[in-house]
């Protein structure tokens, strides 16, 4: 996901979240998953507060301009 940086802080990055995971549950998905640099702060603060959780870390997992990225791994159960 991203959200250009004139919406940044007016809360567009949550609406488009809990509208996806609305849908996701709506449509009978038990667990949402989802992939992030560990470097963004601000992304993992955005899924930790809506429930999300870390359950693994991938060193290296990709490189852009030549710059090793860590991926965290994070997962919410969906619906009740």
């Amino acid at each position: 996901m991203y959200v250009a940086p004139e919406v940044r802080s007016l809360g567009a990055g949550r609406a488009l979240l809990d509208d996806l995971l609305e849908r996701l549950a709506g449509a009978g998905t038990e667990v949402a998953a989802l992939d992030v640099a560990e470097d963004n702060a601000v992304a993992r603060h955005l899924y930790q507060s809506a429930g999300f959780e870390t359950w693994g870390r991938e060193p290296d997992a990709m490189r852009v301009e030549g710059r090793s990225i860590t991926l965290l791994h994070m997962r919410r159960r969906l619906g009740a």
